[in-house]
């Protein structure tokens, strides 16, 4: 759904302050909500088809699969020994069930489908009162290039799809979308432009509120922290590349699963 970012950024320009800046993902992607019946065991699923539109808007992929089939690919990864760790979790038994996935299960579906992704851990707080400083700067510093994909975020529970960062004078807040909310209501409401875009908006409290996070990328991303003489600059020693299709022998090395911790 292109209009749910194109009616984000009207708001965000008309209604600048407090405001100051916005970065946004590639409006090239489409929002799939969770159907009532679903609510509460398939949101990685949807989370993995939002990012599955962006790939089909710039024929990078064919189309989107329905859950059905995504299980179906997730189970003929699993017999192509693709994460025998999750597959052996598993019991390689996803098919017609109600078993949620997470980061690593999204990770092999990409793999088995010749898509690159890059796992990115932050297993723990960065600064005081729980912040998650280094979280935030990585998505900062993701989002200023422009049209880049939207991101996959899995905490304790529960993913999201994250569309953007607002900056203002004294927070950074994420934009996202959660197939499991109901932003349909800020659309049909006539209340003041903060009612709107409070369905879309992760505040720093709420953040403080998961010890540990995990980001799901679109391509590449190579640490060079060990490179650089100043290490703690995690944005920049983190480089995102747009390279998103595998060969055959990279797919072979991504059949084990491999993180990068940042923090």
């Amino acid at each position: 759904m292109v209009g749910v970012l194109n009616q984000l950024d009207h708001y965000f320009n008309l209604h600048k302050a407090p405001t100051t800046t916005v970065y946004m993902c590639s409006h090239q992607i489409d929002y799939i909500k969770s159907r009532l019946a679903n609510v509460g065991w398939d949101c990685g699923y949807r989370n993995c088809q939002i990012l599955m539109s962006f790939l089909q808007k710039n024929r990078i992929l064919k189309r989107i699969g329905d859950i059905a089939q995504l299980q179906i690919c997730l189970e003929k990864a699993w017999d192509q020994d693709y994460d025998t760790v999750g597959a052996k979790l598993f019991e390689k038994d996803v098919y017609k069930t109600t078993k949620w996935i997470g980061t690593t299960e999204v990770h092999t579906l990409f793999s088995y489908l010749g898509i690159r992704t890059t796992i990115l851990d932050f297993s723990q707080p960065s600064g005081p009162n729980q912040q998650h400083g280094f979280l935030l700067d990585w998505i900062q510093s993701y989002f200023s290039t422009n049209e880049a994909p939207p991101l996959y975020l899995q905490y304790s529970g529960h993913s999201v799809t994250v569309i953007g960062i607002e900056i203002t004078r004294k927070k950074r807040s994420l934009l996202l979308l959660d197939p499991q909310r109901h932003w349909f209501r800020a659309f049909s409401s006539n209340k003041t432009p903060s009612f709107f875009k409070r369905p879309f908006r992760m505040h720093p409290r709420e953040i403080s509120r998961n010890p540990q996070y995990q980001i799901l990328v679109l391509g590449k991303v190579t640490d060079k922290r060990n490179q650089e003489a100043n290490t703690s600059d995690t944005p920049g020693s983190l480089v995102w590349q747009p390279d998103y299709l595998l060969t055959d022998i990279e797919r072979d090395t991504m059949k084990v699963v491999s993180t990068i911790r940042v923090i």
